[in-house]
């Protein structure tokens, strides 16, 4: 192997390169001169084996379903096994310099132990909290349980070399718990500026629309936004609800529109590549993100937020902790979680006041701008991986 040869291998419980993080971090170590592999599940007419654009990808015979912690807990295992197989293979035929690993679940980071033992560095890329984000799906954990997913979450920071995660309120949660400072760096979740751009010829515009993208799952609040709709349709000259994703909640939301007689009113459109979304947000007066207040939303910085804030289209967002981190109230129409009222009051006041929508956009797009746009977190993200693997090191140097 040549000195300057680098190689890393992402490995990641989710589709590829449906996952427009890790395709884009993937793409950075590229850039940066690594050789670049993806470990990963296989979604749906997906070949087994692809290389896209030099990064190589291998795919195991399995996919993710939604269902009961049982059943998620059975998923991870068999995963777990198959893509230590996989990798520990891949290692010895490769001799990774990096092993990327993006949660969850948490434990998937031992999947590098051999690899790690073999001198291979481990960056494990923490984008949710596991314990709030369950106890935010299923309901209270047992105590015994609740602990067992915070050790589970110490063992994992331990045994990588670094960690990152998406904003600094997860950050200091994970401190908080016991995880050392000097070990956890950030990556925000933000768009890829050369994705999430403006389009030349976006989605005809009709009456004054709303939208909303990404998985509909019960604690994300579609449910109040359709609730919302139902309470301005006779306020309001031609309102429009779009609604991009798929999940479980998804039926549940169809019948309230068939039920509120909202048909004409409310658009539901299946999960769209990535690459789409922006001709959708060009048609949109507002962006609307109405999360229910969980153990999970105080700490949550969604994608959609920063893909509605690069194409200067306002934002409603519930008031979390995470959120206030980055934009303000001259940035963002904040509404108290989970109140309709407040959610049909930011509504109406946006529509009433054009002037207000625009002054948000800009201010939060200038905040953007500055410090929170790829080019920025693609620094940060090299920082850490600079920190594992120097730039011209040679490969089997301890470093």
């Amino acid at each position: 192997m040549k000195q300057s040869d680098k190689r890393a291998c992402f490995v990641r419980h989710w589709y590829f390169p449906n996952d427009v993080r890790v395709l884009k971090e993937a793409y950075t170590l590229q850039e940066a001169g690594f050789s670049v592999d993806v470990v990963c599940l296989k979604d749906e007419g997906q070949p087994a084996r692809e290389n896209l654009n030099g990064i190589q990808i291998y795919r195991l015979p399995t996919s993710h379903k939604r269902g009961s912690a049982i059943r998620y807990m059975f998923e991870y295992g068999v995963s777990f096994l198959m893509t230590a197989a996989l990798l520990t293979s891949l290692h010895f035929r490769r001799r990774y310099r990096l092993i990327h690993v993006t949660t969850m679940p948490d434990f998937l980071v031992f999947v590098a132990l051999i690899p790690q033992m073999l001198g291979a560095k481990v960056l494990l890329d923490m984008q949710e909290p596991i314990p709030e984000l369950w106890m935010t799906k299923f309901g209270p954990a047992p105590s015994l349980g609740l602990k067992l997913q915070i050790l589970m979450e110490r063992w994992a920071i331990r045994f990588a070399d670094r960690v990152v995660t998406v904003n600094e309120t997860i950050r200091q949660r994970f401190i908080d718990r016991g995880a050392p400072a000097r070990k956890i760096g950030l990556s925000r979740n933000v768009p890829d500026e050369n994705v999430i751009v403006m389009p030349q010829n976006p989605v005809p515009k009709t009456g004054f629309t709303l939208m909303t993208h990404g998985t509909i799952e019960p604690h994300y609040g579609h449910d109040l936004i359709v609730e919302a709709m139902r309470v301005l349709r006779p306020r309001l000259k031609d309102p429009r609800l779009v609604i991009i994703g798929e999940g479980k909640n998804r039926q549940r939301l169809l019948g309230m529109v068939k039920e509120y007689d909202l048909s004409d009113v409310v658009t539901f459109m299946n999960w769209l590549p990535y690459a789409q979304i922006p001709k959708h947000i060009a048609r949109a007066d507002v962006g609307v993100i109405s999360h229910h207040p969980s153990p999970f939303a105080d700490l949550c910085q969604p994608l959609k937020l920063f893909d509605y804030v690069a194409l200067k289209t306002p934002v409603i967002i519930p008031r979390f902790a995470a959120v206030e981190e980055s934009f303000d109230n001259s940035c963002v129409s904040f509404v108290k979680p989970g109140d309709l009222n407040d959610l049909v009051a930011a509504i109406q006041d946006l529509y009433n006041n054009p002037e207000k929508r625009q002054r948000l956009a800009e201010n939060a797009y200038k905040r953007y701008d500055a410090a929170l746009r790829w080019r920025h977190v693609r620094r940060s993200y090299l920082n850490v991986v600079e920190s594992l693997v120097p730039p011209n090191a040679p490969h089997g140097v301890k470093q």
